[in-house]
């Protein structure tokens, strides 16, 4: 074993590291994430969103939901970073169905992303892009 003074070993363990990472490329643990990679080029993203009466809330403030599939939320090749976000949101629309015959509830939701452009004179515009609607009943 190498006889190394302590404060070696960081700086040591950062080239092993570094090596191994430039020369395996992209295997875990030494990724290179393709979300910031491509960053620099990136003009556009998404950003999931749930409104009720044009307002952002949570999905939180209610008990269950009906008119909205969970594998219709996240349409493919959307360019959104926050993919974490629209999972959790399709697990609670699994987890949370109406109740069989129940009439529809007493709230209208909206799901979708606010899609945000970089505009070539450097400008941010937001547009919605609804993905679907449904029918909530709040918590009580």
């Amino acid at each position: 074993m190498l006889d190394l003074p302590l404060a070696w070993w960081a700086p040591l363990g950062f080239v092993v590291y570094a090596a191994i990472s430039l020369r395996v490329g992209s295997l875990f643990p030494f990724s290179k994430y393709s979300m910031y990679a491509s960053s620099p080029n990136r003009r556009q993203g998404a950003v999931p969103v749930l409104l009720c009466d044009g307002e952002s809330v949570s999905w939180s403030a209610y008990e269950r939901i009906s008119g909205l599939r969970a594998q219709d939320m996240y349409p493919p090749g959307l360019p959104c970073s926050l993919e974490w976000m629209v999972l959790e949101a399709m697990r609670w629309v699994d987890d949370h169905p109406a109740l069989a015959g129940e009439p529809a509830g007493p709230v209208q939701l909206t799901w979708g992303f606010r899609i945000l452009t970089l505009t070539d004179d450097h400008e941010l515009s937001e547009a919605l892009r609804v993905i679907g609607t449904a029918q909530a009943w709040p918590r009580s």
